[in-house]
């Protein structure tokens, strides 16, 4: 099995790197979010390779963490490797941590080719392995007594123009401070936008 494979990058198409390895090899490899790949650096990729009938396509993530998440992705019964890349290709780890925590099945649907009842069965089967990670679950999760003032305040955000990613980020950054002991979810979506309007 190849766990992972180093080289340059000396392609970039819209769903796959090619990268070529010193012995002069040129491998395809679907990855999520081409758009942080630059042709000509010299990177690790992490790989599974799927096959599937008469098909043999090899998938790739930049670190171990992504590519257990898509392990476990493919182990959700009707989950398939396109799915799974486009849920990895839509969320970050952090992100998807999160997601999860919140057990927000409604921002699974923002994901291609992932319905309700799809995101639905991907939550508490994630939520369960997820825990097994150590170290990486808690640092994305929420106060235990805010839940619902944080998931009031996301809803407001989502449906404001915000994808889950920037609010996630922007979160995580406040759980590494001080956090206040908010009292609204109004409040959480001034903090929030307060900070991204000062980064950009």
């Amino acid at each position: 099995m190849i766990y992972s494979i180093s080289g340059s990058i000396c392609g970039i198409l819209a769903d796959a790197v090619l990268l070529q390895i010193p012995a002069g090899l040129v491998f395809k490899i679907m990855v999520p979010n081409t758009a942080k790949y630059e042709t000509g650096t010299s990177i690790q990729i992490y790989t599974q390779l799927y096959v599937r009938d008469d098909k043999l396509v090899l998938y790739g993530f930049e670190n171990e963490e992504a590519l257990q998440a898509f392990h476990l992705l493919l182990d959700i019964p009707g989950i398939g490797a396109k799915t799974a890349l486009s849920v990895l290709n839509t969320f970050d780890i952090p992100s998807l941590l999160q997601i999860v925590h919140q057990q927000n099945s409604q921002a699974l649907t923002q994901v291609p080719g992932v319905g309700a009842n799809t995101a639905k069965k991907i939550i508490p089967y994630l939520a369960d392995k997820f825990k097994n990670w150590t170290g990486a679950y808690d640092e994305v999760q929420l106060p235990s007594s805010q839940p619902l003032i944080w998931e009031e305040a996301e809803e407001i955000l989502l449906s404001i123009g915000l994808n889950q990613r920037e609010i996630a980020e922007i979160y995580t950054k406040l759980k590494q401070e001080k956090e206040p002991e908010w009292s609204s979810g109004e409040q959480i979506v001034k903090e929030v936008l307060k900070r991204r309007k000062h980064s950009g």
